[in-house]
Protein backbone atom coordinates (compact mmCIF):
# COMPACT_ATOMS: atom_id res chain seq x y z
CA UNK A 1 0.00 0.00 0.00
CA UNK A 2 1.35 3.42 -1.51
CA UNK A 3 1.87 6.13 1.29
CA UNK A 4 0.73 9.49 -0.14
CA UNK A 5 2.48 12.47 -0.51
CA UNK A 6 2.27 15.20 2.00
CA UNK A 7 -0.04 18.46 0.65
CA UNK A 8 2.75 21.01 -0.12
CA UNK A 9 3.20 23.63 2.26
CA UNK A 10 1.73 26.78 0.59
CA UNK A 11 3.84 29.47 1.02
CA UNK A 12 2.74 33.29 2.00
CA UNK A 13 4.68 35.99 1.49
CA UNK A 14 5.60 37.79 4.46
CA UNK A 15 3.55 41.86 5.39
CA UNK A 16 5.95 42.40 7.59
CA UNK A 17 9.34 41.83 5.47
CA UNK A 18 7.56 43.46 2.71
CA UNK A 19 6.89 46.45 4.87
CA UNK A 20 10.00 46.93 6.35
CA UNK A 21 11.88 47.03 2.66
CA UNK A 22 9.62 49.68 1.32
CA UNK A 23 10.31 51.72 4.42
CA UNK A 24 13.91 51.00 4.35
CA UNK A 25 13.78 52.04 0.27
CA UNK A 26 11.57 55.53 1.12
CA UNK A 27 13.60 56.30 4.11
CA UNK A 28 16.87 56.09 2.05
CA UNK A 29 15.65 58.83 -0.48
CA UNK A 30 13.43 61.04 1.74
CA UNK A 31 12.53 60.72 5.55
CA UNK A 32 15.20 59.06 6.75
CA UNK A 33 15.35 59.75 10.27
CA UNK A 34 11.74 58.34 10.62
CA UNK A 35 11.50 55.97 8.09
CA UNK A 36 14.77 54.10 8.80
CA UNK A 37 13.54 52.74 12.65
CA UNK A 38 10.56 51.95 11.72
CA UNK A 39 12.34 49.99 8.84
CA UNK A 40 14.69 48.50 11.47
CA UNK A 41 11.89 47.29 14.01
CA UNK A 42 9.60 45.89 11.15
CA UNK A 43 12.54 44.16 9.88
CA UNK A 44 13.37 42.61 13.07
CA UNK A 45 9.97 41.27 13.59
CA UNK A 46 9.36 39.90 10.25
CA UNK A 47 12.32 37.97 10.83
CA UNK A 48 10.64 36.67 14.49
CA UNK A 49 8.11 35.54 12.35
CA UNK A 50 9.64 33.69 9.22
CA UNK A 51 11.69 32.00 11.97
CA UNK A 52 8.34 30.92 13.74
CA UNK A 53 6.36 29.91 10.26
CA UNK A 54 7.94 27.66 7.69
CA UNK A 55 4.78 28.63 5.41
CA UNK A 56 6.17 32.43 5.38
CA UNK A 57 8.39 34.11 2.79
CA UNK A 58 10.74 36.63 2.93
CA UNK A 59 13.65 36.61 4.47
CA UNK A 60 15.55 37.82 1.86
CA UNK A 61 13.24 41.30 1.93
CA UNK A 62 14.13 41.34 5.41
CA UNK A 63 17.42 41.06 5.77
CA UNK A 64 18.15 43.95 2.96
CA UNK A 65 15.97 45.61 4.75
CA UNK A 66 17.45 45.25 8.26
CA UNK A 67 21.29 45.84 6.66
CA UNK A 68 19.68 48.58 4.45
CA UNK A 69 18.40 50.66 7.71
CA UNK A 70 20.91 49.97 9.41
CA UNK A 71 23.60 51.47 7.04
CA UNK A 72 21.34 54.42 6.63
CA UNK A 73 21.11 55.01 10.03
CA UNK A 74 24.91 54.82 10.51
CA UNK A 75 25.23 57.70 8.13
CA UNK A 76 23.01 59.77 9.65
CA UNK A 77 24.89 59.22 12.75
CA UNK A 78 28.01 59.95 11.09
CA UNK A 79 26.67 62.98 9.46
CA UNK A 80 25.05 64.46 12.54
CA UNK A 81 28.59 63.66 14.66
CA UNK A 82 30.30 65.39 11.96
CA UNK A 83 27.83 68.40 12.09
CA UNK A 84 27.68 68.94 15.66
CA UNK A 85 31.66 68.58 15.92
CA UNK A 86 32.37 71.41 13.35
CA UNK A 87 30.38 73.92 14.78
Amino acid sequence: MAVPAAAPAVQVPCKEASDALKYAIVGLLIFGPILEPLALARAFKARALLRGDPTLTGIGKANVALLLSTAVIALWIVMLVKTVSSH
